[in-house]
């Protein structure tokens, strides 16, 4: 959202135009001032999750019995009323707060939330420990179906839910469902972490391996083409460092 100011003081807000979703997500690399409207939403959505007990209760329904992990990393929860915690859109802040979220992908071209009553996974990216990101789910009114989308602050279209283990493991087991992952950590396998992407490639995965003390990986897949996509730019990126690759189901060790 762009604010005008006119020569009489007066304010005119215009819609700030974007290009399609998939192209924004990988292209946009958020200033330092947009990637801290991003930790403030995440932050907001956090609590809002902690002190919600019908979010709680929905939590539980998808399969996060133990509610550590909430504060572990950083889970939210956001119904729309975000916005109502805003200056009004009509002054600088609350027009610039909301521009910000837009171009973060958090809001569409006319200021409403991409999605509604969602849980909100944060993502990492490096040794900042800052947010790049949410994966969201919700379930579709329509369908009575689970939906899932990652929303990332990077050029590199790519992040991570619990990277520590990333940091400090050797043998990790790799999943690209942020939601997965959340339930094996809870099974104790805390060398478990999800890598979520929006169009990476075998490079970019090679690159954010490269990163880390990785020996061996044990690849989480649940079958469907997507994440056959995943497992096979995995594959390759690991055979490339020379990284054991294995399925989980698979690995014996």
């Amino acid at each position: 959202m762009n604010i005008i100011s006119k020569a009489n003081g007066s304010i005119r807000r215009t819609q700030m135009k974007f290009p399609p979703t998939d192209i924004f997500l990988q292209q946009y690399e958020p200033d330092s001032l947009d990637l801290s409207s991003g930790q403030r939403f995440c932050s907001f959505s956090h609590q809002a999750l902690r002190e919600s007990l019908d979010a709680i209760d929905k939590l539980d329904e998808l399969g996060i019995h133990d509610f550590n992990l909430v504060d572990q990393f950083s889970m939210g929860y956001t119904d729309g009323s975000y916005l109502k915690h805003l200056p009004h859109r009509d002054s600088f802040e609350g027009g610039y707060e909301r521009g910000a979220m837009q171009r973060l992908g958090l809001l569409n071209d006319i200021g409403r939330f991409t999605f509604s009553k969602a849980f909100i996974i944060p993502v990492e990216l490096d040794i900042n420990s800052l947010f790049y990101g949410v994966v969201t789910y919700w379930v579709d009114h329509k369908t009575k179906k689970l939906r899932s989308r990652p929303i990332l602050w990077s050029r590199k279209g790519i992040a991570m839910v619990n990277k520590r283990a990333a940091d400090i493991y050797e043998h990790i087991n790799v999943t690209s469902c942020a939601l997965t992952a959340l339930k094996m950590i809870q099974a104790g396998y805390d060398n478990t972490v999800a890598i979520v992407s929006n169009g990476a490639t075998e490079d970019t995965y090679y690159d954010l391996l490269h990163q880390f003390p990785t020996k061996k990986v044990s690849v989480i897949s649940n079958g469907s083409d997507e994440d056959e996509l995943f497992r096979s730019q995995l594959e390759y990126a690991c055979v490339s460092l020379g990284i054991s690759f294995k399925d989980y189901m698979n690995d014996e060790d």
